[in-house]
C-alpha cells in the first residue's frame, strides 16, 4: 500500500511546496526539457497543467516540477529576450551600415520594447564573413509569440538587406581534381 501511495503522496508534498517557494505561477511560461514546455495553465495537487506551443495540454507530475531544474521565463521581469538571432555578412560590406540597417529593423517592430534597448553588435570574425548578433526584448505578454516576432525580424532584416545589396555571407567549397 505505501508503495502504490507514495508517488501520489510525493505530489501533494511537492503541491504544497510549490505553492510555498512560488517557483511558477499561472501564465508563466516554463520549459522544463525539450519534450515538456509551455504556459502553466492550472496548479492542482497532483500535477501542474500546461499549454504547448502546438495548444495541446501536457500534465506534468508536482514532484518532476521541484526535482528538476526548470526555465521559468517570466520569474522575475515582466519582459524577456527572443531568441539570439545571429547573420553573416560578406567581408566585402561596410559593418557599421549593416549594423545600423539590423538596428532600425528591429527598432521598427511594434513588439520589441523600447527599455531594455534591443542588442546589436558585431560579435565575432567568423570564417566567412562578420557574425552580427541581434536581440531584441519583448513583453512576457507576448511569450507564447516570440517564435513569430522573431521570425518577423528575420524578414524584415532579409527585406532591408536585399534594399540595400547587402550580401549574406555563404561557405564556398572548393573542389578541385586530381
Amino acid at each position: 500500500l505505501g508503495f502504490v501511495l507514495k508517488e501520489p503522496i510525493s505530489d501533494f508534498i511537492a503541491y504544497f511546496i510549490i505553492l510555498v517557494q512560488r517557483p511558477i505561477k499561472i501564465g508563466d511560461y516554463i520549459w522544463i526539457d525539450d519534450e515538456i514546455a509551455g504556459v502553466v495553465r492550472k496548479m492542482t495537487p497532483r500535477a501542474i497543467v500546461l499549454r504547448k506551443k502546438n495548444s495541446t495540454t501536457i500534465l506534468v507530475p508536482n514532484l518532476q516540477i521541484i526535482s528538476k531544474p526548470l526555465i521559468n521565463w517570466n520569474y522575475t521581469r515582466n519582459f524577456i529576450a527572443i531568441d539570439d538571432i545571429v547573420i553573416n555578412i560578406d567581408y566585402r560590406e561596410n559593418p557599421e551600415i549593416v549594423r545600423d540597417l539590423l538596428m532600425s529593423v528591429i527598432e521598427q517592430h511594434h513588439n520589441v520594447l523600447k527599455n531594455p534597448k534591443p542588442i546589436v553588435r558585431l560579435e565575432q570574425f567568423g570564417e566567412y564573413g562578420y557574425q552580427f548578433l541581434v536581440r531584441g526584448f519583448i513583453s512576457s505578454v507576448y511569450t507564447l509569440e516570440q517564435w513569430d516576432i522573431a521570425s518577423d525580424l528575420r524578414f524584415g532584416i532579409i527585406k532591408v538587406l536585399k534594399e540595400n545589396n547587402i550580401a549574406i555571407a555563404l561557405p564556398v567549397r572548393m573542389v578541385s581534381q586530381r
